[in-house]
């Protein structure tokens, strides 16, 4: 059943083929949050004062559509397929990155990124395709999702 509920909107974020309003509750202009639009059945406006009005959406969305893990940048070492690689030379993760040929024909990208749950949906993109060399705690994190993968399909 549907909810009502008083919004201050601060912007909206384009998320893949997802639309976010990204707002506050009207009790409490602190608390960012998002709502994905496709959710919303209608919408009246009371009035064109929202507390948000001033601020930039850059700024309101920072972190939060990333499903923060921490607050701590990390240096990522990843292995790519040269197939699954590539489009990293056009599209680099960062002005930052560093990409290199292996010798055994895989591509390497190093990068310091934000650790976050998108990170890591980015990365299991490519499945099998991509290596996760460092940082050790993520390559565990990797290492045992593969783990039960396969017992799913033993």
């Amino acid at each position: 059943s549907p909810s009502h509920y008083v919004l201050h909107p601060g912007g909206l974020v384009l998320r893949g083929r997802l639309s976010y309003l990204i707002c506050a509750f009207d009790n409490d202009h602190s608390k960012i949050i998002y709502l994905p639009l496709h959710r919303f059945s209608g919408i009246q406006i009371l009035e064109d004062n929202s507390a948000l009005k001033n601020q930039k959406v850059q700024t309101l969305a920072k972190g939060l559509l990333g499903f923060k893990v921490s607050d701590e940048k990390i240096k990522v070492s990843l292995k790519f397929s040269k197939m699954a690689g590539s489009h990293l030379s056009e599209t680099p993760l960062s002005p930052n990155q560093k990409l290199t040929l292996t010798k055994d024909g895989f591509i390497k990208i190093e990068d310091v990124v934000t650790d976050n749950m998108e990170l890591r949906f980015w990365i299991r993109a490519f499945g099998d395709s991509v290596e996760v060399l460092k940082p050790v705690k993520l390559r565990e994190e990797f290492k045992q999702i593969s783990n039960r993968m396969k017992k799913l399909y033993e």
